[in-house]
């Protein structure tokens, strides 16, 4: 069976076991991805590597897709980039 790419692919796990995650562009560092909640179920949110909050997910793969769609809007130069991005995992 074939293997497609996704953001998650460059995913390395963190110094806290299932509690923090790294996301990787090749050797590029895009951002973070920590757990937490929303509400009272559990969450995943993605950092910037500035630490700023990009959104919550889910999934851990939602939270690397919403890191990647940051990075990729960042990349390309695309504007107002916080304000492309809802927060609320439902959204």
């Amino acid at each position: 069976m074939t293997h497609h790419w996704r953001p998650s692919d460059g995913l390395i796990a963190g110094p806290r076991p299932g509690g923090e995650w790294f996301l990787y562009d090749r050797s590029l560092f895009i951002g973070t991805i920590q757990t937490g909640k929303v509400g009272r179920k559990r969450a995943f949110r993605s950092l910037t590597p500035a630490e700023d909050l990009i959104g919550y997910a889910w999934t851990l793969e939602a939270a690397c897709d919403r890191l990647w769609a940051w990075h990729v809007l960042v990349r390309t130069g695309g504007e107002h980039v916080s304000l492309a991005l809802a927060t609320h995992p439902d959204q």
